[in-house]
Formats: structure tokens, sequence, C-alpha cells
């Protein structure tokens, strides 16, 4: 998240003239005028989800130093194509050569293996909870013959695993005729796909595939449904009201939580409420387990966590990937 804009501006300066170009343009044009709220205020203005706050409040108040109107109700959308963009530049995923076969990256590939084994004790149940919008979780359910719910509609996927994607994903779409809510699986996605010449890794621009609704079969152009992560999710509540249901039941009926790469910003109210509301039952939480080599991530969760919770804190200051082998020494039973 720290060198996300850093990234996005080299992809920049490899862009034709063309709408993409433009709303990457645009993107920096605005966070150029953000300079100016340091005179008076601070911004985190190297940080994507700041600024992708930023520019939805602005839009919501009407005004950012010298853009335009239609610059700025254009802001979201253009963000929205910044973010798409630079992560399907900057997530690689490794190819298999002989068998023709793109892998999950290893840390999440790991991380799948080890759901897929937790899963396979009687009375399990594992939910797994996100904010980030890319693929690499899904391909890596898909690569292990992994079914998995999104939870989108409140109807069951028999044997899944819940992944709950709480700001949405590249491969959910909002159709332009019913309004409809759906995600385009995997296993459709890659179909018919090319990406030999990229080899031993590859990008899966897989937001350009994104399929047509089934519901209503109306022609559109699909594009990926990113909820913006600021607390005004209010309007959006009804886009995937199912998803944060879900995640908010599941976590009222946890025993263990883990929290493995999510430095929970003090911006983030919603995900806050999401945890107090959510974890309010009787239940009794054994563990509550973060993993996160920021040495400052114990403080910042420490007002979130009532007396109970706080007794079963443990952090461990590693990262994702480091952090697989703990999860299957923790709950694995070879």
């Amino acid at each position: 998240m720290r060198d996300f804009l850093d990234v996005a501006d080299t992809i920049r300066d490899g862009l034709s003239a063309g709408p993409l170009r433009d709303q990457f343009e645009l993107v920096f044009k605005a966070i150029a005028e953000l300079q100016a709220v340091f005179a008076k205020s601070v911004l985190n203005l190297d940080n994507i989800e700041s600024v992708f706050a930023a520019f939805e409040m602005a839009d919501l108040f009407g005004r950012l130093g010298t853009i335009k109107e239609a610059e700025l109700h254009a802001l979201t959308s253009a963000i929205k194509s910044l973010i798409v963009t630079t992560l399907e530049e900057r997530v690689m995923f490794p190819m298999d050569e002989q068998k023709r076969r793109v892998h999950p990256p290893r840390p999440y590939n790991q991380f799948a293996q080890i759901i897929k084994r937790m899963r396979e004790v009687p009375s399990t149940v594992i939910t797994v909870m996100t904010f980030n919008y890319e693929l690499a979780l899904d391909h890596a359910f898909h690569f292990n013959l992994m079914p998995l719910n999104y939870c989108l509609s409140a109807k069951d996927t028999a044997g899944a695993c819940a992944v709950l994607k709480l700001h949405g994903s590249l491969n959910w779409s909002r159709c332009a005729n019913c309004a409809n809510i759906y995600a385009t699986e995997m296993d459709e996605l890659l179909q018919g796909l090319r990406w030999f010449d990229e080899v031993p890794d590859v990008r899966l621009r897989l937001s350009q595939h994104l399929g047509q609704c089934k519901s209503c079969g109306v022609a559109s152009t699909p594009e990926p449904l990113i909820i913006p992560p600021t607390w005004n999710k209010t309007q959006h509540y009804a886009e995937i009201k199912n998803v944060w249901s879900v995640a908010a039941q599941h976590l009222s009926e946890a025993e263990n939580i883990v929290v493995i790469g999510y430095s929970f910003p003090e911006t983030d109210h919603f995900f806050h409420y999401l945890y107090a509301l959510g974890s309010v039952s009787a239940i009794r939480v054994k563990r509550f387990w973060i993993i996160n080599p920021d040495p400052a991530i114990r403080s910042r969760f420490e007002p979130l966590l009532g007396p109970l919770a706080k007794e079963r804190v443990s952090v461990d200051h590693v990262p994702f990937s480091a952090g697989i082998n703990l999860l299957r020494q923790a709950f694995i039973r070879e």
C-alpha cells in the first residue's frame, strides 16, 4: 500500500494516449490539488485508500481546489480504473510452462492449502474476510479445487468456504440493466486466455473478461465493483448487504479470530463497527491473533478490543508469507 501510487505513476508513463491515460492523469491532477490541504490540515497522500476516500468526499462536498465539476464527478471512476490497472500490472502469477497452467502466488497457494486441511476436521467452520480487491486468493481456492461462496446473495453453496470480500472484487460486477450484483467465477475468467508470452510469471488482466449478467441477459460492458474505503459506505450497503451481514454473523460465532496483514488504519471506522456489533454473542473468543510486521499494530487494535478479547490477544510481527507457517503450526495436526 505504501508505494501503490508510485507504481501507478510508473504505469502512467507507459500508457498510450486514450481514455485510460486520461483517467490516470485526472487522478494525479487531483492529488496535486490535495497538496494544498497541508496548509491547514493533514492527509496521507502516499496511501491509495486515503486518496480514494478524499476523492469520494470531495465529490460529495462538490469541491476540490481548481478541479472542475465534471472532472470531480469523474474522479471516483478514474481512481477505480487506476486501482484495477495497477493491481493487474503488479500482481504476478507463476506459470507452469510444461502444463501451460497458471499457479497462484506462492503464499496464497499455501494459505488455501491450510484452509483446505483445516476444513477436513469435522464440525470446523472457516470464514475468510478480506478487504483486497485482487484475485490471488480466489485463484488459490480455484487451483486447489476448493469451492468458495462470495455470499453475494442468501443462496447457499453446499460445501463451499465463505470468502467475504468486504470492499468488492475485480471479478464482481453490477449489471447496468437490472442492477444485479454478480461474480464471474475463476474457471470462466481463465478459459481461453493467452499468457504464454510472459513466462515464467504472468499478469492476469481478468477485469477485461468479465461475464455478462445471467439474470436479465442484457448485453453490457461489465466493470469491477469496488467499494470506496470510507465511512460513507452506507450508500453502497444495498449492493453487497448480504456479504456484510454474513461477515457480522460469522464474527459473532467465531472462537478464533486471526487478523493477518490488515493494518487497521485509524480512518477505517467501518471495520470498527463491523467487529464491535458483529462480535456481540455469548460465544467466548479463545484467541484474537494478529499477524503483522508493523511494531505499532497492537496499539492500533487496543481501542477496538474489550477486556475479554484483550486477554486473548497474541501478536506476531511477521509478514503474510511468514505467517503462513505459524498458521500451519497452530491449526494443522500432522
